[in-house]
């Protein structure tokens, strides 16, 4: 029995030692493999790094030679426009008369319709304070003839002393040319004597006036009365 033991033991130990070398040598290849791997993607990637710069260089130089000629092409068709618009400004000056243009106002005035579109605005309704402050009055001045209770026409137009009265509002020399006049014209009708007078203002105390003064048949009448008696 005790060697069976020993067998069975022998066999179980050759098993396990020939497991273990057997995963040891498959964890060994596994772990190879993995690193193989790894340095060709890392490989892979820096090869594929080196092209894409190389291509991308390659690429800008295309890109910079294409502007330039671009460049150099649109150069010589600006010249050329230039020249072209030059000659036909110089014709059409020499040919036509200049006459104002009304587009460009025009086309101001359909961008500015254009930008301006009507804004709704919102009506916030507004809360009414009511204030117990009492109505502000303004008094505004009263004028001079409003002072003394008469009429603009009264202030400007009363004479200074009672019983005058204006024949006419022009100068001193007018009131002398219409006494010439009567004692010319009604000489023979008793009209032989008249005289003239400056007429100034009550309350404005300046000129407002001539008044005149005729003798009909000796007896001193005024312009307004020597009127009404047909000596006009």
């Amino acid at each position: 029995m005790t060697r069976k033991k020993v067998i069975i033991l022998s066999v179980l130990m050759l098993v396990v030692i020939g497991v273990c070398i057997g995963s040891y040598i498959y964890k060994s290849d596994f772990q190879q493999d993995k690193q193989n791997k790894v340095q060709e993607q890392s490989s892979n990637k820096s090869k594929k790094t080196t092209k894409q710069e190389s291509s991308n260089s390659k690429n800008k130089s295309d890109v910079q030679e294409t502007g330039d000629e671009d460049d150099s092409k649109e150069k010589t068709t600006n010249g050329e426009k230039k020249t072209n618009t030059s000659k036909e400004v110089n014709e059409t000056k020499k040919t036509q008369q200049p006459s104002t243009s009304s587009n460009p106002s025009t086309k101001t005035q359909e961008k500015t319709t254009s930008q301006s579109k009507p804004q709704v605005k919102e009506s916030v309704p507004t809360e009414s304070v009511e204030t117990n402050t009492p109505p502000v009055i303004v008094e505004t001045p009263k004028t001079a003839w409003e002072q003394l209770g008469i009429s603009e026409y009264e202030y400007y137009n009363t004479p200074m002393t009672d019983g005058d009265e204006v024949a006419f509002k022009d100068s001193i020399e007018r009131c002398e040319a219409e006494v010439e006049r009567l004692k010319q014209q009604y000489f023979k009708q008793g009209l032989s004597h008249g005289n003239s007078y400056d007429i100034l203002g009550k309350y404005t105390h300046s000129y407002i006036g001539c008044g005149i003064n005729v003798s009909i048949y000796g007896k001193q009448y005024s312009y307004q009365q020597a009127v009404a008696m047909g000596f006009k």
